[in-house]
């Protein structure tokens, strides 16, 4: 599945407005991957300005990007980018919408973990890609695929380097 990046002065009326989720990986490799796939997701993102696509993020991305860990130590950033960095690409409500885990979200993300034993992370970004209803999930954990429930996965790899 890709997006269509036609001129934005084609009928946009014709077409569906595709929403998708953004796994914690696609916004590391937005703001600090390789240009591979920088671009992959920036091409997605782009969509969105063109009024093709809506994208979402669950909150526990958000803490995923900020927190400390993956190899980084309390107070010491990733990479190049800053905890500020994440912030504001998360605070563009114009191109990405954060959804809470309420209790929808921790009833699914409670039934897909029992049912396919998947971790707690993992089950509440299924969870949360399957209660707004997402097209599908751009990220790169190809475990997910194991899941039936979970929207059509597009690995950021599989994009960058085909």
């Amino acid at each position: 599945m890709h997006i269509d990046t036609r001129s934005a002065t084609q009928d946009r009326k014709s077409r569906e407005v595709e929403a998708f989720l953004l796994d914690s990986s696609a916004l590391v490799y937005l703001l600090e991957g390789s240009l591979a796939r920088r671009k992959v997701v920036a091409g997605y993102l782009e969509a969105a300005s063109l009024g093709r696509a809506s994208f979402w993020v669950s909150a526990m991305a958000w803490m995923e990007v900020l927190s400390p860990g993956r190899g980084r130590s309390e107070g010491k950033e990733r990479g190049t980018a800053s905890a500020d960095d994440y912030r504001r690409l998360l605070s563009d409500s114009a191109r990405i919408q954060t959804r809470v885990v309420d209790v929808a979200v921790a009833e699914e993300a409670a039934r897909l973990r029992r049912l396919y034993r998947l971790g707690s992370m993992d089950a509440i970004h299924i969870a949360t890609a399957r209660v707004i209803g997402v097209t599908g999930i751009l990220g790169n954990d190809a475990d997910w695929r194991l899941c039936p429930e979970c929207p059509e996965l597009l690995l950021i790899d599989e994009l960058a380097f085909e």
